[in-house]
């Protein structure tokens, strides 16, 4: 199967201007020396039954930071 990668823009452009209505944040350049978390595209494709697509999905998703070796904890 193909995917056409208009179809995706067009669903993560939806997903950005939900976020947008909702406020999710304000876009600000961040101060020096400060790690910024960063983000990816998660795209899902919903299947029925008999294997029809029936649904595209893209969401914008923090990546895990966790594993990081520029990490550090304080106990």
């Amino acid at each position: 199967m193909t995917t056409d990668p208009d179809r995706w823009m067009v669903l993560m452009q939806v997903e950005m201007d939900m976020l947008k209505t909702k406020c999710t944040w304000d876009l600000v350049k961040p101060p020096p020396g400060v790690n910024v978390m960063d983000s990816m595209w998660v795209h899902d494709i919903k299947w029925d039954g008999e294997g029809n697509r029936i649904k595209d999905k893209a969401r914008l998703v923090g990546k895990d930071i966790r594993n990081s070796s520029e990490l550090t904890t304080t106990t």
